[in-house]
């Protein structure tokens, strides 16, 4: 590895993002664009005219469906220029998405069945694919390990392509080439170790100009700490509920034994009087109550981040979909029209073009 890059590494475990970012940049290894689909195919880009060989090399990103969009974008472009065969063979996998691989294309195996020899993680190369008439396929893969498997996808569903995985996926695996696709919302330290130091060679980082500012902060940042500060906005414009968990815990503080002699005695009222209300409690109750009220206070505003991280989400897979979504259509009529013995005679469809 490059005696730069090895020390970038070490500066990204030791939390130190921004010196570690600061010697990609001066490489010029750090690519932004203007939309995050801009990002996207910059990195495919990138991948695709990289020299190494296709299992030498991974793109990573935070979420699948970053991944899923990377993988088609990589796939399409290698079946353009004659690397990965056309046509192939169509499966439904075990998340329920429709796959379609064919030989030449890399295949990641997502769960261990020990009794059929696969495990979590392992990666291959299908030789060949027979399509089945009940929708499943029979795939021949060589793993890198050097085997040759032949089996169902009725057998083992657990595949997906294996261009880019999520920095979950990408953790032990070791490549000459790594391009990683920056995301505010999921990127931290843990991340950001994973994403840039499973490289031996090279590596490459993609965000938006939007999100380029906020790369050293979060990538420095260990994930239990990134939440309680990233909490702090969300807790300040969610006082009602950060509040009223604070009430309640002094309302339990009331009602704990005291470590004091005497305790706070309600006063007798006439029973058409309003119901007696406990003096507040004083000593290790009322710590103990704060300590819950603060609590669920943090509670009631993660709550509240969890779920604007998850609308966020969704909207940005949306946006991804949207614009890979005409490309994708027409290659899928491509693909159903080869399989159908339709396509005799038409011409190859131009490369892609990148922005």
């Amino acid at each position: 590895q490059d005696p730069d890059e090895r020390r970038a590494s070490m500066l990204f475990m030791e939390g130190k993002a921004g010196e570690a970012l600061k010697v990609y940049e001066d490489k010029g290894a750090i690519t932004t664009t203007n939309t995050k689909a801009g990002a996207i195919l910059a990195l495919c880009r990138d991948f695709t005219n990289d020299p190494a060989d296709l299992a030498d090399k991974i793109a990573i990103a935070s979420t699948n469906a970053e991944a899923r969009a990377i993988n088609e974008q990589i796939r399409q472009t290698l079946q353009d220029r004659g690397i990965v065969a056309q046509g192939g063979a169509m499966f439904e996998n075990a998340d329920g998405d429709r796959v379609q691989m064919a030989t030449g294309d890399r295949v990641l195996f997502r769960k261990n069945l020990k009794a059929q020899g696969f495990k979590n993680g392992q990666r291959g190369t299908v030789q060949e694919t027979q399509q089945k008439p009940d929708g499943s396929a029979i795939l021949t893969v060589k793993m890198d390990d050097g085997r040759l498997e032949k089996f169902s996808t009725r057998d083992n569903p657990h595949l997906a392509l294996a261009y880019c995985g999520t920095t979950h996926k990408a953790q032990g695996a070791t490549v000459k080439s790594a391009f990683f696709l920056f995301n505010p919302r999921m990127g931290d330290l843990s991340t950001a170790y994973v994403g840039m130091t499973r490289h031996k060679g090279s590596a490459r980082l993609y965000s938006t100009a939007a999100d380029r500012p906020k790369m050293a902060e979060k990538m420095s940042t260990a994930h239990f700490k990134g939440t309680t500060l990233d909490l702090q906005p969300e807790a300040q414009t969610a006082p009602s509920l950060a509040t009223s968990g604070k009430e309640h815990g002094g309302q339990l503080s009331a009602q704990m034994p005291q470590n004091a002699p005497k305790t706070a005695q309600a006063t007798p009222t006439a029973p058409t009087q309003a119901q007696p209300t406990a003096a507040p409690a004083t000593g290790a109750g009322a710590g103990a109550g704060d300590a819950a009220g603060s609590a669920l206070g943090a509670a009631a505003a993660a709550l509240i981040k969890a779920a604007q991280e998850g609308a966020q989400r969704a909207k940005e897979a949306a946006e991804i979909s949207g614009h890979f979504a005409r490309q994708q259509q027409a290659h899928n009529e491509k693909v159903h029209e080869e399989l159908a013995g339709m396509n005799g005679g038409k011409q190859k469809q131009p490369e892609l073009e990148f922005e």
